[in-house]
C-alpha cells in the first residue's frame, strides 16, 4: 500500500480513545509496527491493554497537514 493517511479503530476502546489517525509512507508497514507495539504511544498502550487495531480507512490523497488537523 502506498503513502497517505490512515485511521485505526480500537476494539474495544482504550479508555476515552476509539481511533487513531496517522500518516505513513507505507501504510501496511506502519500498521505492522503499530500492532507490534512499536507505533505511536497511544497505539502502544492500547495494544498493551489488549485492544485490537483495525484499519478502518485510508486516504492516499492525504498528507501530514490532514493528519494534524
Amino acid at each position: 500500500m502506498t503513502r497517505g493517511v490512515y485511521l485505526l479503530h480500537f476494539s474495544p476502546p482504550y479508555e476515552h480513545a476509539r481511533h487513531y489517525m496517522g500518516y505513513a509512507d507505507n501504510i501496511l508497514a506502519r500498521l505492522k509496527e503499530h500492532r507490534a507495539g512499536r507505533g505511536a504511544r497511544l497505539t502502544q498502550v492500547a495494544v498493551d491493554a489488549g485492544c485490537t487495531l483495525v484499519l478502518a480507512r485510508t486516504g492516499e490523497d492525504g498528507d501530514r497537514k490532514l493528519e494534524r488537523r
